[in-house]
């Protein structure tokens, strides 16, 4: 993802400004700055891919497929049980919650037997993958650990996207890393990980025409890229700016977790998918992120939360802002999702908005003045929109 940089100049938006259809108040830097916290679905529940047998640790995509990564549970529920891990291809417009998931047209499954790859490879537990579409054709890159070495040591599987077709394993090597849970790919084709305990993340470089043109997958070293711990966002298991602390509860980036003898939380992975169009049954938003729930006395649970980077504004809503679940803003999915805002100046005051929100706001008169100090982007719907007259 582009990183949202800041406007060297703050926005003041106090006359009378005029946008019409398809008009866009925008800038070329791209938006992801996905803050705003919608819903959870699934929500806290079992499900043909997390459950007693299957605790997700990964979830990525492509134009039209979920790809979602399950490791094995032990017999009492409590840890990892390595020769149970299983993959999924599922269909967007497949509902995630659906039962027997494994029999709905167009979704493959398979167990590590059927993973050979990685069976007879003696790769274990794949962590949260992520999606690269390289000269036509998509492509899964997967984090795994290594038990051919002793300790295990990390390493990288190579999938094709729409068989789940195993190409290859490429060790990481040439930046000490011992441990690995995650992967990202970026922009440009760059592969992100880090440490299970990070101070930094390390950044590799993928051949990709080999992979394309031989299925060998070649990964050398760039660099590592060391960041601060902030020692409150580690006691508390939070993202930068997840607590609204000047009202003294959760605000609209929650992603607090907990753990305790029968509720241990754990993040599990991310995806970025604009999923605002309806396709994905009882999704929306930008980011997707996984929270599994460790049960020990009952079923354990999986939700996924949805997170927009986009506030919505309709002079018909006649709500009165309210920090509460749905939050509002967030309307858009069914009405149990959220409501809009039906004043501007709410819109832009009330969290407040951040860097890199997109307002998108229905046709009328919105009173003024109002003062934008972020970088965003109006998106007018449905007609001509005047703000501050």
């Amino acid at each position: 993802m582009t990183a949202c940089r800041p406007r060297s100049a703050w926005l003041f938006v106090i006359l009378v400004i005029v946008f019409s259809i398809p008009t866009r108040w925008a800038w070329s830097t791209n938006y992801d700055a996905y803050y705003l916290f919608s819903h959870a679905y699934p929500d806290n529940t079992e499900t043909s891919w997390a459950n007693d047998n299957a605790a997700a640790s990964g979830i990525a995509h492509d134009d039209n497929n979920w790809y979602i990564v399950s490791l094995g549970t032990d017999f009492f529920n409590e840890s990892e049980d390595e020769t149970l891990y299983r993959f999924w291809k599922i269909p967007v417009s497949v509902d995630l919650q659906k039962g027997d998931l494994a029999n709905e047209p167009g979704v493959l499954t398979y167990n590590r037997s059927q993973l050979p790859l990685l069976d007879k490879g003696g790769f274990t537990h794949p962590g949260d993958l992520d999606h690269y579409k390289f000269g036509g054709k998509d492509y899964l890159l997967v984090p795994v650990r290594n038990n051919n070495n002793s300790p295990s040591t990390p390493a990288i599987a190579a999938f094709l996207g729409p068989t789940l077709s195993g190409l290859d394993v490429a060790d990481l090597v040439g930046l000490d890393q011992t441990g690995i849970g995650w992967c990202a790919i970026g922009p440009g084709g760059e592969l992100y990980t880090s440490e299970d305990d990070a101070t930094a993340i390390l950044e590799y470089q993928v051949d990709w025409p080999t992979l394309a043109t031989t299925g060998k997958l070649i990964i050398q070293p760039v660099k590592a890229h060391p960041f601060e711990r902030s020692s409150s966002l580690d006691r508390w298991h939070e993202v930068e700016r997840s607590t609204n602390r000047a009202r003294g509860q959760a605000g609209p980036f929650d992603y607090t977790y907990i753990g305790g003898f029968n509720s241990d939380q754990e993040p599990e992975g991310l995806t970025v998918w604009d999923l605002d169009n309806g396709r994905a049954p009882g999704i929306s938003g930008q980011l997707h992120v996984f929270l599994f729930n460790w049960q020990i006395t009952s079923d354990n649970l999986v939700s996924l939360k949805h997170y927009s980077g986009k506030i919505r504004v309709d002079r018909a809503s006649v709500d009165t802002p309210r920090l509460s679940i749905p939050y509002p803003g967030t309307a858009g999915g069914p009405p149990a999702y959220g409501r809009p805002f039906g004043r501007f100046v709410d819109a832009v005051t009330f969290y407040p908005a951040w860097d890199g929100v997109e307002f998108l706001v229905e046709g009328g008169s919105y009173p003024g003045p109002v003062r934008v100090k972020n970088r965003s982007r109006i998106d007018a719907r449905d007609g001509v929109v005047i703000i501050g007259k």
